[in-house]
């Protein structure tokens, strides 16, 4: 009996210790797992934060970076728009003053040593700078300029020409065609034989434009019209010789007054014939007859 209440006691004392245990081991483990909660929650916390300011700072980084970019735009626009004035005004004003050279108004304006292309290698940033780029579009358009005004002096030199040729062609024309009106009050079929018979006058063009010249051209190739023989030894000899052929033509005709184109005169039966009034083909042979026939 005895023994049997030790037991009961010795187990009545062991129950405590064996129920403080397990709340002896827990504790530990649960303050150890709320401090760790509560320090993942706060890194969290503090991770978050900084990913915030991070991308708080990109963002900014990226604004004044796009910032920064506009302004560069608007620099580089400035300065293109300020170079292409510049550029433009000194073109005009070198319009300005080669307009003024051609027209005689004034000299030109005073030039540098060197009149070639800006060389980059003498400015700071060489090709990129933009003084240079001034400068070279300038001399760019100088020299086309120059070339449009040296393709307009060229246009209006021909133009002069071309008027002045026309000019002294009307003023031979006019002068031939007066000798011609002149001639033609001495020889009675001039103005008919002339126009059945002009076209027929075959000769090379320098022959005829030195006739068209000659102060009894007219007569001259009315004797052509009537004795087309005389136009072959402009072409039987060289051109070097055509003007003394002329000469020579123009001499032994001259001093005609007129060519008598009236029947002959009723000759005695025993009486020589006399020549006739018709030109020979030979041209020996008309010399002879022209001389005769002249008066």
């Amino acid at each position: 009996m005895r023994e049997t209440l030790e037991v009961e006691n010795t187990e009545q004392a062991a129950t405590p210790e064996t129920v403080a245990q397990p709340s002896e081991a827990v504790t530990p483990d649960v303050a150890e797992q709320s401090v760790e909660t509560e320090a993942t929650e706060n890194q969290d916390a503090v991770t978050d934060e900084q990913k915030n300011q991070q991308a708080q700072k990109e963002e900014k980084e990226k604004t004044e970076k796009r910032a920064r970019g506009v302004q560069k735009r608007m620099d580089e626009l400035t300065r293109d728009k300020y170079a292409e004035r510049q550029a433009r005004e000194a073109l005009e004003k070198q319009n300005a003053e080669l307009l003024s050279i051609l027209k005689g108004q004034s000299k030109p304006a005073a030039t540098s040593e060197s009149d070639g292309r800006p060389d980059p290698a003498k400015y700071v940033h060489g090709e990129a700078d933009a003084q240079f780029i001034r400068d070279d579009a300038a001399w760019i358009a100088e020299q086309r300029t120059k070339s449009m005004l040296e393709q307009l002096r060229r246009e209006q030199s021909e133009q002069t020409a071309k008027a002045t040729q026309e000019q002294s062609e009307r003023a031979v024309a006019n002068a031939y065609m007066a000798r011609q009106r002149e001639i033609a009050k001495s020889i009675p079929d001039y103005d008919a034989t002339m126009t059945e018979g002009a076209h027929e006058i075959s000769v090379p063009n320098p022959v005829f434009d030195l006739i068209r010249r000659m102060p009894d051209g007219p007569l001259v190739a009315y004797h052509m019209v009537k004795n087309p023989a005389l136009t072959e030894q402009f072409f039987s000899n060289p051109p070097e010789l055509h003007g003394i052929l002329l000469g020579q033509l123009s001499a032994t005709l001259k001093g005609a007054a007129k060519i008598s184109n009236a029947p002959p005169p009723s000759k005695p039966l025993q009486a020589k014939a006399s020549s006739s009034s018709t030109p020979p083909e030979d041209t020996a042979a008309y010399f002879a007859w022209a001389e005769k026939h002249m008066r």
